[in-house]
């Protein structure tokens, strides 16, 4: 990963309020908590100060574009822009962060076993990078800050090198401030068609499905704190439901249709309850593609960031809706309108294994059971007192025994503290 700064683009504040920002949001900001309560409490009119809200600024900002569909061939190079775009969301206008110009933005489609480039051009006002949210790549490509990469700053580029192993539906995102920026629409999906076209059975329609859902009260949209998240770390519910950008999709099938949706959950902090009333879900496939055995279900719960792929076969003719089905309400979230008539083969198929994962189970079952070659005793230990709550930790290896105790109360003498990577780094 590669980062160039000084991209030329359309990304200052305005300039007064820039100047209002500049000093005392960054002074405040660097001050130990106690220091700036107190500073905040003699001066409460400062930016960093108190609920300090915020929203993208959208001045001369293009409205949204639907998203788009792109193909990438291997070794192609393909650009994202992060930058500000207006939508209209039931009649409330809403100031928001796109890539390329689409909330969500552009599905990527690339071939299990291939190799792509992107460049990621941040337009934005506050640092931020992708995230490729299930992939396995290097870990300088995954777009977490303090592992593999700085964040980029607002006005600068970085190249993401691409690799993809695994066949299935992926997402990507930012990895600073996800509560505002992944909430403000910066977000998308990335679907790897598998290299074995057997790999699935055949369906009439394949429909991605990207769910969120963004917070409106009164009329009017709900500002981000302009600091810190000003919910959760990693955000907030919202109380209208996206799908694809939309309060709700429509789509068109012919009775005995098998259709597979693959459905993604890109909510901050939303579980969906996925009901398609009066029908079984297929589930064929989940976060890392294709399950071990697919399985039927009533209702499927999609945590945040989940992936989930699964089938549905219109028996006949008339109305069908997929709900978020919770306790609290019922909410559509994609409707089909189902004509003809159902065809002499509309049986539903039989559930199948996936033989690839059952072959690579068995292998990891037999290392599994074998003894282990090495065996890595962790020794963490806290000092005395003075030594506060972060002292004497470090590692220690031994065949089998315990370490040694300690001759003296004083901290014991250990190896050099090591840096274990951040686990939260190219999660999936």
């Amino acid at each position: 990963m590669t980062i160039l700064p000084n991209l030329p683009a359309r990304l200052a504040l305005p300039a007064a309020l820039a100047l209002a920002l500049a000093v005392p949001l960054a002074a405040v900001a660097a001050m130990p908590e106690p220091m700036a309560a107190m500073h905040c409490e003699h001066h409460p009119e400062l930016p960093a100060c108190g609920p300090a809200k915020t929203l993208p600024d959208t001045t001369n900002a293009p409205a949204a574009s639907a998203p788009a569909v792109v193909e990438l061939a291997d070794g192609a190079f393909y650009v994202m822009r992060a930058a500000p775009v207006t939508k209209t969301i039931n009649g409330t206008p809403l100031r928001l962060f796109a890539y390329n110009g689409s909330v969500p933005g552009p599905l990527l489609k690339v071939r299990q076993g291939t190799q792509v480039t992107i460049g990621f051009e941040n337009a934005i006002d506050q640092p931020s990078t992708i995230h490729w949210h299930g992939l396995r790549v290097d870990y300088r490509e995954d777009g977490t800050p303090g592992i593999g990469q700085p964040a980029i700053p607002p006005g600068s580029r970085a190249f993401y090198r691409l690799r993809f192993p695994d066949e299935g539906m992926y997402w990507y995102h930012p990895h600073v401030r996800e509560d505002y920026q992944q909430d403000a629409g910066l977000y998308g999906n990335v679907w790897v068609l598998p290299a074995d076209s057997a790999a699935y059975a055949p369906v009439a329609q394949e429909i991605p499905l990207l769910l969120d859902d963004i917070l409106i009260e009164n009329g009017a949209q709900v500002p981000w704190g302009r600091v810190h998240a000003d919910y959760a770390i990693m955000g907030r519910y919202g109380n209208v439901r996206l799908v694809n950008g939309e309060t709700a999709q429509q789509f068109t099938a012919k009775t005995g249709d098998r259709v597979r949706l693959y459905l993604t959950n890109a909510a901050n902090v939303r579980n969906f309850r996925l009901k398609l009333p009066g029908q079984k879900l297929r589930v064929v496939g989940s976060d890392g593609g294709r399950t071990e055995r697919e399985t039927l279900v009533d209702t499927l719960l999609l945590g945040p960031s989940e992936r989930a792929i699964v089938e549905i076969q219109f028996p006949r003719a008339g109305s069908f809706a997929l709900y978020d089905d919770t306790p609290a309400d019922r909410v559509k979230l994609a409707s089909f309108e189902v004509s003809g008539d159902a065809p002499a083969d509309a049986a539903d198929p039989a559930l199948r294994d996936n033989p690839l994962m059952s072959s690579d189970l068995e292998r990891l079952q037999a290392a599994v059971a074998a003894e282990p070659k090495f065996q890595l005793t962790m020794d963490v230990r806290f000092g005395g007192p003075g030594g506060g709550a972060h002292a004497g930790h470090g590692t220690a290896a031994a065949p089998s025994t315990p370490p040694p105790a300690p001759a003296a109360p004083a901290a014991p003498s250990l190896p050099k503290p090591i840096t274990l990577p951040d686990p939260h780094a190219g999660h999936g």
